[in-house]
């Protein structure tokens, strides 16, 4: 397992004691090469009023931007083709991180997976910001575009990212805002005549048929497996607990557990694949971590969730409602009736002393 520890390649950041208003104030400032960055001190002067822990998350975001501008803008700049992902692939890269699943940057950046809500969170800081240096700057965009890119300071080649993704972005969504309303009904008119069209079958399972299912229709030829539990579970999770096909594929073995409330009965949490929460013992630093799934699976394994995967090992996941966000990010599987969920623990721990370590 390799340990890596972000840190920034194009700045540092302090915190400064500025007067503002007869108020001396403490500011986090990102410095560069040729000193402060100002952009974002004359931001933080202007909301002075907000909050360190905005403050800090914004410092953050655009330190990571600069960085990531600084280290791949040759990649973009190349063609307006390539130009136009660069900010889509920096909030992507911010999602995924850079370290390949061997323990490997190209980028030499060691950036870390983020959580989907926190990648949310810095990104409207990020274009909040770019936003206000945008218009605060408008004099100044024509001259960008008449000096080679390669001259421009570090300062104004935001704005030209800015100013040209923007622009870009416009013009491509500019089709879309006609006829909004008309492909809306009509997308309605077509779907109320479908489900009223006497062709249109609703296909369901024979709730009478479940135990002949799971008890005969999983039967196996195989002398030592007379069942094929694992197809059983998953069955059954479908079933009484209401489960799509992919989510228990994104199941670990302890989100299944005995209820606390209800003895001999299944608690099974479905952690978000990417956001769920799990703490695990790190045994090179001798300390318990607490951590995203995301991150968990690329550091301990060099894997990514199923959901990101490709090919067979992909599992899909829809926006399930989840009943413990925070750091948590997990929905509660409730069964129905309420002894299938005993009937699921006993099979449980079969599957788990018996079939799992043959595998």
């Amino acid at each position: 397992m390799n340990n890596y520890k972000y840190l920034p390649k194009y700045h540092s950041t302090v915190v400064i004691s500025l007067k503002t208003s007869n108020v001396i104030r403490n500011i986090r400032v990102i410095m560069l090469e040729s000193g402060i960055f100002k952009p974002l001190l004359d931001y933080f002067i202007q909301n002075q009023f907000k909050s360190i822990s905005w403050q800090n998350d914004v410092t953050h975001i655009v330190g990571l931007f600069i960085d990531y501008m600084l280290t791949c803008q040759k990649k973009y700049i190349v063609s307006n083709k390539k130009r136009i992902f660069f900010l889509p692939d920096f909030i992507r890269l911010l999602h995924y991180g850079s370290i390949d699943s061997e323990g490997n940057d190209s980028l030499n950046l060691y950036w870390s997976p983020k959580k989907i809500y926190r990648v949310t969170i810095l990104e409207n800081y990020l274009y909040g910001f770019l936003d206000w240096y945008y218009k605060d700057t408008e004099h100044a965009h024509d001259t960008i575009f008449r000096t080679s890119y390669e001259n421009l300071g570090t300062q104004k080649k935001l704005l030209f990212w800015r100013h040209w993704n923007n622009k870009k972005y416009a013009s491509i969504l500019s089709h879309i805002k006609k006829n909004t309303t008309k492909n809306k009904v009509s997308n309605i008119h077509q779907k109320t005549s479908l489900y009223k069209s006497d062709i249109y079958n609703v296909k369901y399972f024979d709730n009478s048929k479940i135990m002949n299912l799971l008890f005969k229709g999983f039967k196996t030829s195989k002398i030592y497996d007379k069942y094929d539990i694992r197809n059983i579970l998953i069955s059954m999770l479908m079933h009484f607990g209401g489960c799509r096909l992919s989510e228990p594929f994104h199941l670990f073995i302890n989100d299944v557990i005995e209820d606390p409330n209800e003895e001999g009965k299944a608690f099974v949490r479905l952690y978000h694949p990417e956001d769920g929460y799990i703490k695990y013992y790190d045994k090179y630093n001798n300390k318990i971590i607490e951590t995203s799934r995301k991150d968990y699976l690329n550091k301990i394994y060099g894997l990514k969730p199923r959901n990101i995967q490709t090919g067979s090992t992909h599992s899909g996941w829809k926006d399930l409602g989840l009943d413990k966000t925070g750091k948590d990010n997990y929905a509660i599987v409730y069964w129905f009736p309420s002894w299938s969920g005993k009937l699921f623990w006993e099979l449980y721990k079969v599957y788990i002393s018996e079939v799992l370590p043959k595998n």
